[in-house]
């Protein structure tokens, strides 16, 4: 009963952190900023749509991004400049993450290129 309890939890966890991803709407990216491993390290900037993650940056226009470190970082930002230099549209996944200011900056999950 207990192994039971403990399945069950972290399955109930894993779907409500799925519950928290954001899609915000296909686009093409008009920007890329890349900066040091602990400043968002790599940026991807759209017109539209006007949000990448609830609450997360919009002015300059909405941006999301990848740290270094994140599972996968190297083989997801070269996807994302090929898309750029291609103009294709992106899908993206985000969730927000809190800054010790209280901003919530968007980082980028997932995606999917068309």
């Amino acid at each position: 009963m207990i192994l039971f309890a403990i399945v069950f939890g972290l399955a109930v966890g894993t779907l409500t952190s799925a519950f928290a991803w954001e899609a915000p709407g296909p686009f093409k990216i008009n920007a890329i900023y890349m900066s040091n491993s602990t400043n968002y390290h790599f940026r991807i900037y759209s017109d539209t749509p006007s949000w990448h993650c609830s609450g997360g940056p919009t002015a300059g226009g909405a941006w999301s991004y990848i740290d270094e470190d994140d599972d996968g970082a190297a083989g997801k930002i070269k996807t994302l400049q090929l898309a750029y230099a291609m103009g294709k549209t992106v899908h993206l996944y985000t969730e927000g993450v809190a800054h010790p200011s209280g901003q919530i900056y968007c980082r980028i999950v997932e995606f999917i290129i068309n």
